[in-house]
């Protein structure tokens, strides 16, 4: 695989050849959700993605490249997802690094997903920085976290041990050079050197990674479940027996089927969904509507639903699973404007 390395061109685009080169490390950013990783990705890139995710929670990696101010030295950075739900996707990103920032937050310590990255830092024998992160808050507690990542065999510095850990706050960007700074020191101690004699282009390691992270995604992630609905109408009368509901229903639109489910909304909100014991038309027992019925009888075990009400809205639906097919994060360049989108990929 082609590698972005340090000996760059003028036009910062590719790279001159050369037998032996010393590639840009590849950093993973790991985490419980919540935790802060995303704002701390927001920091290094200048950019507010923590505010647009779903429940603030990472829903895809990301791979970017950050040059530090100093001496544009160039980090390429996998920023992965912290929901338990995405932990093959945790997993890839963790195998694809060379030093991994696990980042806890200060006030709530070590947590369920942030075990679960230590042992997988660990089973895939990546070195750590730790980033105790939102020092800013009231319930910081730096030296309480330091004692949970001891007892899950993490021995910060601070502790005697020799995992490096530094105290910062993503959101008002305190001490992240400090921690890029150690970052670097890791990565200064790994042998990183490559060996190629092609013109490496400067997106190759960017495009190969975010591949590879791509095809993870679409393995680890469970189908759409898309609602089909396949009838509608509102319900006029209702009457009652010892152990069955029946509801009259009018202004039927579509088509009602037995083995489908069901679900009645009153001034939008669900208020029931589940299955019928019957539909009828007229008096007769029915399977399903025709098209040119306007009209029919729905009823329901007496425990399952108890508080019908002329006017509420009741749907037929089915539903159609989809496999869900990550089209493209934005895979960032050295610079904002040089994206990569994946889904144009062949």
């Amino acid at each position: 695989m082609n590698v972005i390395c340090r000996r760059i061109l003028p036009n910062r685009r590719c790279f001159t050849q050369c037998r032996r080169y010393v590639r840009c490390p590849i950093i993973g950013v790991l985490g419980h959700v919540d935790h802060g990783k995303t704002t701390l990705i927001d920091s290094l890139r200048s950019t507010n993605n923590a505010s647009q995710e779903a429940g603030g929670i990472t829903q895809q990696n990301s791979i970017f490249q950050h040059t530090m101010q100093e001496d544009n030295f160039k980090f390429t950075i996998v920023d992965t997802p912290g929901h338990a739900a995405f932990s093959k996707m945790r997993a890839t990103g963790t195998v694809l690094t060379d030093v991994a920032i696990l980042v806890v937050d200060a006030a709530e310590g070590v947590k369920p997903q942030t075990k679960e990255c230590i042992q997988m830092l660990k089973d895939n024998d990546v070195p750590i920085v730790v980033a105790l992160n939102k020092i800013d808050l009231p319930k910081s507690n730096v030296d309480l976290c330091h004692e949970m990542l001891f007892e899950e065999g993490i021995e910060t510095e601070q502790v005697g041990g020799n995992v490096p850990s530094v105290p910062i706050s993503a959101l008002q960007g305190t001490n992240v050079p400090q921690l890029m700074q150690t970052v670097r020191k890791v990565t200064d101690a790994l042998d990183l050197e490559c060996e190629t004699t092609a013109v490496v282009h400067h997106y190759d390691i960017i495009y190969h990674l975010a591949k590879a992270v791509n095809t993870s995604i679409n393995d680890a992630l469970p189908p759409n479940i898309e609602r089909i609905v396949t009838g509608k109408g509102v319900i006029a009368e209702i009457h009652g027996t010892k152990k069955k509901r029946v509801a009259g229903v009018n202004k039927l639109t579509g088509k009602f089927s037995l083995g489908l489910n069901f679900m009645i909304t009153r001034s939008g909100f669900e208020v029931w969904n589940g299955a019928i014991d019957s539909l009828r038309y007229v008096k007769s027992p029915i399977l399903e509507t025709s098209s040119n019925m306007t009209e029919c009888g729905v009823s329901f075990a007496k425990h399952s639903v108890s508080n019908l009400v002329v006017g509420d809205v009741i749907e037929c639906y089915g539903n159609e699973s989809k496999e869900r097919i990550l089209l493209s994060g934005k895979f960032y360049g050295q610079n904002q404007e040089d994206i990569i989108d994946l889904s144009a990929s062949s």
